[in-house]
């Protein structure tokens, strides 16, 4: 039983999109109604996100297993694609490795397997600032925190709007909790040699808040996988590189 709400776009293989945190779930949009052209898209709003209800355990573990449930009650068995982007990264891995979610091809959008403690620090610390200060998330000072973390060099003032919205995609305690549960996310890194399916790595090349180097060390350790950095693009590659994205998510549905 699950409470995860999931929206469906078109028919065909089935492809599933997982966002990030705290972005929306609406940031796929355009690339959802794109691939349902000749697909079936699944495009989850995780617990706490639009219509789906708040966490009771926010864990990656309890929220990956409420997702591999949603796909059994839709009877999806075998997945064309699972395409993340950065925390949604992590879960597409977790689906495979832990879950054995059947898929083909695993799409990481500015992703990570591991966090170092200086990274798993700074999401502990701002989960902290929120619970002191709710409104801390609409001040002056974090949201251009916000948007240095999360854009390139030369951001758009569209892009920049965008990602000030992403603060109220959530409620604040469901915020906290996952910010939480990714400071406590297990290592994947020596598990990683079980991935077995094709892995497409897009990472922004200035990319702060999940930085190239977690994207090379995946694919150093999955054979075969293809890693591709864009240039002057930070980690919100779903707002800044929204074509080039997908494009490179479209050529590599086509290779088999």
């Amino acid at each position: 039983m699950t409470n995860i709400v999931m929206r469906e776009f078109g028919s065909g293989a089935p492809i599933l999109l997982l966002h990030g945190t705290p972005s929306p779930a609406s940031d796929w949009l355009p690339i959802a109604t794109r691939l349902a052209e000749n697909y079936r898209v699944l495009l989850p709003e995780l617990p706490g996100y639009g219509a789906s209800p708040p966490p009771v355990d926010a864990t990656f573990e309890r929220v990956d297993d409420e997702l591999a449930a949603a796909l059994d009650a839709r009877g999806v068995r075998h997945l064309r694609a699972i395409a993340g982007f950065s925390s949604g990264a992590y879960r597409a891995l977790d689906l495979v490795i832990r879950r054995k979610v059947g898929c083909e091809l695993v799409i990481s959008l500015g992703g990570v397997a591991n966090f170092d403690q200086e990274a798993r620090d700074m999401r502990r610390g701002f989960a902290r600032a929120i619970e002191a200060d709710p409104g801390f998330l609409h001040s002056g000072d974090a949201r251009q925190a916000v948007r240095d973390l999360m854009l390139g060099p030369n951001p758009s003032e569209d892009a920049k709007q965008r990602i000030d919205t992403w603060a109220d995609s959530t409620t604040t305690a469901a915020l906290v909790a996952e910010l939480d549960a990714l400071a406590s996310i297990r290592d994947l890194r020596p598990e990683l040699r079980r991935v077995t399916q094709r892995l497409y790595l897009r990472v922004g090349a200035a990319d702060r808040a999940c930085p190239p180097a977690l994207s090379e060390e995946i694919a150093a350790r999955v054979t075969g996988s293809v890693l591709e950095s864009v240039p002057n693009c930070g980690h919100a590659l779903l707002l800044e590189d929204l074509a080039g994205t997908t494009s490179a998510i479209e050529q590599q549905l086509d290779r088999r």
